[in-house]
């Protein structure tokens, strides 16, 4: 599972590269609000990530490797992407507001007996 999500994650990080210098050469539109979604999501799983990685013995030294070269490369990818997204306008939506479940729909007024 460990090694799935890294493999998404290197995937998410090389689109969100792509995507910065999308958004650099364009007014953003779009591609920014995609970039600030993919940011916004991004973030908590290089995190995690890195958690496993340094307080954890799930992985091998190999792998460990691996994950703290992600995280650095994640970290001036991030700070770009910000700074793009902050230039353009575009806020970065938390990953609790990107992830979560939409809220419930109001319930119906209770009918009234007259």
């Amino acid at each position: 599972v460990a090694m799935t999500q890294f493999s998404r994650t290197c995937q998410t990080v090389d689109n969100i590269e792509s995507l910065v210098k999308k958004v650099l050469e364009s007014d953003g539109g779009a591609d920014a609000q995609e970039l600030g979604k993919l940011v916004g999501e991004t973030r908590p799983v290089v995190e995690k990530l890195r958690k496993k990685a340094t307080e954890t013995d799930l992985f091998g030294a190999n792998m460990k490797e691996k994950v703290m070269a992600l995280v650095s490369r994640w970290s001036s990818i991030d700070a770009l992407a910000s700074d793009v997204l902050h230039q353009r306008g575009v806020a970065i939506p938390d990953a609790e507001a990107v992830l979560a479940p939409p809220p419930p729909a109001p319930a119906a007024p209770a009918p009234t007996l007259h």
